[in-house]
């Protein structure tokens, strides 16, 4: 797991950058919805990142979006009845998260200098996954990640930017530095995911906990916005 957040976190910041004028990092809190958030039982947190690029017009930007979030950590004795093996068991360390990957429009509302408003759209997708690790080495258990389902996303939304650089020295001589606030009504697909209940200490097969519903839900996102 580890390994696979490196990698994605390394080419988040190289993809988000890359033909872009305005990079940011941020931490991400998703509010899910209705049977989703029924089945959920804690707010997915995370990291995302984002690279925009200023359009002719100057109060739009195009870019793109890249988060990872994860709402289970679970440990848990697990029968190794899909394995073959049933009658023996192993302690396993589980993990559900999601990718998401998506294009973004962001349209300039108000712009003072130091306060910017502005409305966001995105559209793109998110992948459900759980990575699964023994907590002893054991023959008949092979550490997995496993991916579930994937949903199709539309989002609207608005935030806003302080530029934190120039309320406090009063200076723009150099590259503005963004405190950026954004919340987002997202719209998800029907998707497979999975979250094994706090109270399950023992389970018999990896279909255990799995559901599928809309993933419809809110994000909060704050982090920094760097224009290059």
């Amino acid at each position: 797991m580890k390994n696979l957040l490196t990698l994605f976190f390394a080419i988040s910041l190289s993809t988000t950058a890359l033909a872009q004028d305005a990079v940011g990092v941020y931490a991400s809190v998703f509010k899910p919805l209705a049977d989703y958030d029924r089945n959920l039982d804690k707010n997915p947190v995370g990291l995302t990142f984002n690279g925009l690029k200023q359009m002719k017009n100057e109060r739009l930007r195009l870019g793109g979006e890249l988060g990872v979030a994860m709402y289970a950590n679970r440990q848990y004795s697990y029968e190794l009845v899909d394995e073959g093996y049933p009658g023996e068991f192993v302690d396993v360390d589980e993990e559900d998260c999601f990718l998401t990957v998506h294009g973004v429009a962001r349209y300039t509302l108000l712009d003072n200098g130091i306060l910017t408003t502005y409305a966001e759209a995105k559209a793109g997708i998110s992948s459900f996954f759980s990575s699964r690790i023994a907590l002893e080495q054991y023959s008949h258990f092979r550490d997995q990640t496993r991916f579930h389902g994937t949903a199709v996303n539309t989002s609207v939304g608005a935030g806003i930017n302080i530029d934190v650089k120039r309320l406090f020295t009063g200076s723009d001589s150099f590259n503005p530095i963004m405190l950026d606030f954004t919340t987002t009504v997202n719209s998800g697909s029907r998707a497979r995911y999975r979250n094994m209940n706090a109270d399950d200490l023992l389970v018999t097969s990896v279909s255990h906990g799995n559901y599928r519903s809309l993933t419809n839900n809110i994000q909060y996102k704050i982090g920094i916005l760097v224009e290059l």
